[in-house]
């Protein structure tokens, strides 16, 4: 059919339907609907205007929830408008199996099919165009919900004034307007309307509906407009393979009818943001719509981004915000070359474009990158306020935030090429400013950041342009700043040094280049010998950096300058370790170009002597050295390093130094494990066996830390694998020298008497390919191997990937496996006990205590007759029953334990008598009393019945240490059961009624070297306990526990009278008024604490238990600042010596204790001062048989430390500053302590007396 044809068909009355059933419709039958939808409402007359026919023609889902009246704009009577004419457009187009979307997609083809010509295009938008100027103007598309919320905020803002409020404005400026533009920030104030609070109606959808559809009808006669382009046709946004844009060649044309349309749409932009949900989804498509006119290159393309562009940098900036809107902005940023700045409306615009610099979507994109450094193309205003924008965010910015940065810098400054202003600008605004900063910064962090920013420009200096702006720009200011007498400048320039070399001109000739490294050369040795070790250091790194990129350009005598001055002097500066460890890292960065090999072999040995140097950061460089060497081939790391050192020093580690996991004996193991654990194809489960057995014979000591190390390298199963290996080994060697038992007890039956010494005739022929049980040392080994390797892994066995490993090694360990060797080696300790071989006895423990801490790891049931064999075992003073415990209390047996440990101390103070006796004065006692004493509570029902009480005071006090996991696990659970810690509090009391009857100058109560020493060891674990239950509290109360205040009470009460003569708690004849004791009972009226101390009732908490963050962790560090000595406890005669040595080592252990406890608590510090503020006294009394003072003073040092800290009083440390400053030598231990005490009571005189420092005489003055 011929256009004209069809054009008279179209404006003919007649109207061709469809069949309600089909699925689809002709091109021709779509084509008269979309005329019919857009003119059908005129009537004639081009007054009467619907968009309800087209919505319908292109929302099926909306016009069925319509009803069938049609909804006019205008003042136009909808009486007007003839139904049985328009009857046309209420028959359906399409069947009801065709979605909206597939019915929109079908009109669309028809706009873009060739045969929609320019006619149809002109009939159609010229339609559109008077219908939707009239929507636009009128705002049909606004609900009214959203004019009602406009006037309520008025309203509210208006009441506000009214009445006062502070804030209250001019309703007129706070009136927000559908039309109001981002450009100058509308939409940002009071009266900001969200589109969720608005509630569309029927009139605002249609007219919003209708807007969409124009979108749909002219994006898609964009689209077959440019797909009939010739295909060498260039378009304006179009991008290349690297996203960059083509320049624009042309514009096409297009009908004014179709720009009328979306110049229309255009300008309705920012009033539908406010809309409601709805008006949203319009103004997204409105935005692609003049997306795709600038990309297609329409003409007039510049005039419908004035309102997209704000609006896209706005979306990128909000909440929401996604890559793809960044994305989409980036491929219109050349749109924002049309923006004249020169406008004041442009200030929000600005204001968000300058915030693109701190935005996360821009700096975590390339695109976003990209249109920050086109920003700065921009204006030359700009570029300033963009730099000041990005400084403010560099103090706080991560590295991946820097390095976009630098990035950013770097592009714009390339992409300025032909704009010399522009360039100009970003050289003296932006770069010089960042140059200037890094070499002249305070803060060594800030300034190494600014150096971040700039390495991207620093690492393009191969770029002759790049290299010319870095000679230009640092020329002036680098040379000065390497010579400043500021060291914090030289500090900072000599990296920039590095990173610019060779600091010249390409330009110039070589003469002036050789001229610059000559210069350079100079100014390195000059760091390298600077005074201050920073320098020294950061030096050292510069030329390591040089030497390895510019090896073969720099003269001979250059190198060697440099390389005598770092290997020689630095590597041997006793002045700075740090220095010494960038000796060594300079030396791994150069061995890294091949060329310098053959220099630095003969060097080599000379760093490696660092291994054993006494820093560990020294040590940790050379053996990250040797792993660098081990990786180049034609270098041996044990050429550098002899292996005897390096085991000696992986030795060292974890024996001298007690950081066996640290991070040079990690290293170490690394360095050294294809050596002695074989890895890969061809090597199998007996090669590694044989070289950890190998290992462990040469060098057990090392081994040891070595396998504590193997499970940072290998993978949990491979370490679970060994581990059961060396379980099989030890079953083995067992199984051996029982045969050798069996044979030599055959042979003395026949006999053949021969001595376990003499080896048997199959040792003669192979002891040494034997694995043999006899062999104590290498069994320990064997044993504690095997326990490393298991606790090196239990934290990953825990892992719901590691069930089947963990399943493997609780099937290699079950049985009476971990039962028959602890039996075999219990067997042989009494041998090496009765044969009084000492190293065989502590072997055969280490043996034992390993097998039980492996048994740890179990459960009962699965370990056979373990349980049940450690119950039965009898006890002697040669035994060590820690590990047994250790093992019962993580099998749930805490209670028993405690029993038993608590029963052996009150046999051992108080004999075969019953504890009940220590608390009642002999004379007191009653026949029945006496009778029930005599009762002896049967010992059948715990373990360890027979344990001696010194080796149950060990006991406890190797778990409360916790000196393996086993024991911190024991010591946790003990704490954390009551009537375990009732059952040690009960049996530690009876140590401090002990104390009271040694402490009496006339008593029945016997004693002797060994019961002293055990009533002082008992008496200080009794402070550890109180200790630790207060370190595993969750809660902490604001007052002392129980046991510590009773403690205190004690001590001031009964045990410094002994010492200061005081009659106030001991009566004329020497006995004491009270001897109940006040342990244990909360009845702190009992207490005998005489007349200028009165005692309190129980404990009740002052306020709530307040919450504390490092609870629940006993700390482990408790035990090693108050260990006893015992030996010199009962090296006098107790006898004949006063009672004065056992009060005195009482009241050390009480001091330490309360010192710890303020430590640990922080509670009670002032109640504590003030009770030990009066036994400063003790140090005036004289005794013959001890130094008071000497014992003292320490003691009194770090209690009044604690106190001093804590910032409660000063009083006892001013009292304990005046009494040991005469009598502590210059350079002891405790003069710093002194000094920090000092401090501090400086610091609370000045708080309480408002004055600037007191009076308080310093050690040696």
């Amino acid at each position: 059919m011929k256009p004209q044809e069809e054009e008279e068909e179209v404006n003919s009355s007649s109207t061709t339907t469809m069949d309600a059933g089909s699925s689809t419709a002709s091109a021709s039958a779509a084509r008269r609907a979309l005329f019919s939808a857009v003119e059908g409402g005129r009537n004639g007359t081009d007054d009467v205007l619907s968009t309800r026919p087209l919505v319908k023609l292109f929302f099926k889902k909306q016009s069925a929830e319509w009803s069938s009246s049609t909804t006019t704009t205008g003042n136009t009577d909808e009486s007007s408008i003839d139904d049985d004419d328009n009857n046309d457009l209420d028959q359906p187009l399409f069947g009801d199996d065709v979605s909206e979307k597939e019915q929109q997609t079908i009109l669309g083809d028809v706009i873009k099919s060739p045969k929609f010509n320019k006619g149809h295009a002109r009939r159609l938008f010229a339609g559109l165009t008077g219908i939707l100027r009239i929507v636009v103007e009128n705002e049909d598309y606004v609900p009214a919900s959203a004019y009602e919320n406009d006037d309520d905020v008025d309203a509210d803002i208006g009441a506000d004034a009214d009445l006062g409020l502070e804030g209250g404005t001019n309703n007129a400026a706070l009136r927000t307007s559908f039309g109001s533009s981002i450009m100058t920030g509308g939409g940002g104030g009071p009266g900001t309307i969200s589109p969720n609070d608005i509630e569309p109606d029927v009139q605002s959808t249609e007219a919003l509906l209708f807007m969409r559809a124009c979108c749909l009808l002219l994006e898609s006669y964009l689209d077959g407009l440019a797909d009939r382009r010739p295909p060498s046709a260039t378009t304006g946004s179009t991008t290349n393979g690297n996203g960059s844009g083509n320049a624009v060649t042309r514009e096409y044309a297009i009908i004014d009818e179709a720009f009328q349309v979306a110049e229309l749409l255009h300008d309705s932009l920012f009033s539908l943001q406010s809309c409601g949900p709805v008006a949203v989804r319009v103004q997204a498509s409105v935005s692609s719509l003049c997306e795709s006119w600038w990309h297609k290159s329409f003409e007039g393309r510049e005039q419908l981004v004035t309102m997209l562009v704000p609006l896209l940098v706005a979306k990128t900036l909000d909440g929401a915000a996604q890559k793809s809107d960044v994305r989409r902005l980036f491929v219109m940023r050349e749109a924002l070359d049309l923006l004249d700045f020169a406008d004041p409306s442009i200030d929000y615009l600005r204001s968000l474009l300058l915030r693109t610099a701190s935005s996360p979507h821009y700096l975590r994109t390339v695109e976003g990158r990209r249109i920050i450094a086109h920003i700065f193309q921009l204006d030359v205003d700009l570029v300033q306020d963009l730099h000041r924008s990005i400084r403010v965010q560099i103090p706080d910015a991560k590295k991946t935030i820097l390095d976009a940065y630098g990035d950013i810098y770097l592009r714009s400054w390339k992409d300025s090429e032909d704009d010399e202003e522009i360039r100009t600008a970003i050289e003296e605004h932006a770069l010089q400013d960042l140059m200037v900063s890094c070499l002249h910064l305070a803060d060594a962090k800030l300034a190494k950041s600014v150096r971040t920013v700039l390495s991207p420009l620093h690492r393009a200096k191969k770029s002759p342009d790049v290299d010319k702006l870095l000679h230009r720009m640092y020329g002036p200011i680098l040379w000065r700043a390497l010579s400043a007498a500021n060291p914090i400048v030289r500090l900072n320039a000599t990296p920039v040094l590095a990173d610019t070399f060779p600091l010249r001109d390409p330009d110039e000739g070589e003469d002036r280049t050789e001229a610059v490294v000559g210069k350079t050369v100079d100014a390195l040795m000059a760091l390298l010998r600077d005074p201050a070790p920073k320098i020294r250091v950061a030096g050292s790194n510069a030329a390591g950096r040089i030497l390895v990129a510019f090896w073969d350009a720099l003269p001979t005598s250059d190198i060697r300058r440099l390389l005598g001055e770092i290997i020689t002097k630095h590597s041997s500066d006793a002045s700075s370790a740090a220095v010494r460890a960038e000796a060594v890292a300079t030396v791994s960065l150069l061995i890294e170009a091949e060329h310098s090999r053959a220099v630095l072999r003969p060097l080599l040995p000379s760093i490696g002597n660092l291994i054993h140097d006494k820093v560990e950061r020294v040590r940790l460089a050379v053996v990250k050295m040797l792993v660098k060497i081990k990786k180049i081939r034609g270098l041996k790391y044990y050429h550098v390093v002899p292996v005897e050192h390096l085991l000696a020093r992986l030795q060292a580690e974890g024996e001298v130094l007690d950081n066996p996991t640290g991070p040079v004996a990690t290293e170490l193991t690394g360095l050294m494990l294809n050596s002695y654990f074989p890895q890969g194809d061809g090597v199998t489960g007996s090669d590694q066996i044989k070289r950890t057995l190998m290992f462990l014979t040469n060098n057990g000591d090392a081994a040891s830390i070595f396998y504590q190390n193997i499970a940072f390298h290998l993978s949990t199963g491979s370490v679970a694998k060994l581990a059961a290996m060396l379980l099989r080994c030890l079953s083995a060697a067992i199984e051996a020298d029982v045969k050798a038992d069996a044979t030599v007890t055959k042979a003395t039956k026949k006999g053949k008497k021969r001595s376990r010494d003499q080896p048997t005739a199959d040792e003669e022929n192979g002891s040494d390919k034997t694995l043999n049980a006899s062999n104590t040392k290498l069994m320990a080994s064997i044993a504690e191997t095997i326990c490393c390797l298991w606790e090196s892994i239990s934290s990953s066995l825990s892992e719901a990937d590691q069930e089947e490993v963990r399943g493997f090694l609780i099937e290699s360990f079950s049985g009476s496996t971990l039962t028959d060797a602890l039996t075999h080696f219990e067997r042989k300790y009494e041998d090496a006990v009765e044969n009084e071989n000492k190293t065989q006895q502590i072997e055969c423990r280490c043996i034992g205590s390993a097998l039980l801490r492996c048994a740890g790891n179990l459960t009962p049931a699965v370990v056979d007759g373990l349980a049940s064999h450690i119950s039965s075992m009898e006890v002697t003073a040669e035994s060590n029953v820690t590990a047994h415990m250790a093992l019962l209390c993580v099998w749930g047996m805490e209670e028993d334990v405690a029993k038993s440990i608590g029963k052996s101390i009150k046999r051992g103070l108080v004999g075969e008598r019953n504890d009940d006796e220590m608390l009642e004065e002999p004379r007191r006692r009653s026949t029945k009393r006496n009778a029930r004493s005599e009762k002896k509570t049967s010992d059948d029902d715990v373990p360890f019945a027979t344990m001696p009480a010194p080796l149950a005071v060990s006991a406890l006090n190797a778990i409360l240490h916790g000196s393996d996991p086993s024991c911190v696990v024991a010591r946790d659970a003990i704490l954390d059961s009551p009537s375990a810690c009732n059952e040690l509090e009960k049996a530690l009391d009876v140590a401090t009624n002990a104390a009271e009857m040694m402490l009496k100058t006339t008593s029945d109560f016997s004693s002797d070297d060994a019961k002293v020493s055990l009533m002082l060891a008992t008496c200080e674990a009794y402070g550890k306990m109180a200790l630790h239950k207060e370190g595993r509290k969750e809660v902490r109360n604001s007052q002392l526990s129980s046991q510590i205040k009773t403690l205190l009470y004690w001590v001031s009460s009964r045990v410094v009278p002994v010492v200061t003569k005081d009659s106030s708690g001991i009566s004329n004849d020497g006995s004491n008024k009270d001897t109940t004791s006040p342990l244990g009972d909360l009845d702190l009226s009992r207490i005998s604490v005489g007349s200028n101390v009165s005692a309190t009732g129980p404990m009740s908490p002052a306020e709530p238990p307040k919450r504390r963050s490092n609870r629940g962790k006993t700390p482990q560090k408790l035990d090693e600042t108050f260990e006893l000595d015992v030996d010199k406890i009962a090296s006098f005669d107790v006898d004949k010596a006063s009672n004065v040595p056992i009060a005195v080592y009482l009241i050390k252990s009480a001091l330490i204790i309360f010192a710890e406890w303020i430590s640990i608590s922080g509670t009670g510090s002032a109640e504590i001062a003030s009770k030990a503020a009066k036994w400063i006294d003790v140090l005036k009394m004289d005794c013959d048989e001890i130094d008071i003072k000497k014992e003292l003073i320490p003691a009194f040092i770090r209690l009044s430390y604690q106190v001093a800290r804590k910032g409660d009083s000063s009083t006892l440390a001013e009292a304990v500053v005046t009494a040991c400053s005469d009598d502590l030598d210059e350079g002891c231990a405790e003069e710093g302590l002194v000094t920090k005490l000092v401090s501090y009571v400086n610091k609370l005189a000045d708080k309480e007396n408002g004055v600037n420092a007191i009076g308080l005489p310093v050690i040696g003055q």
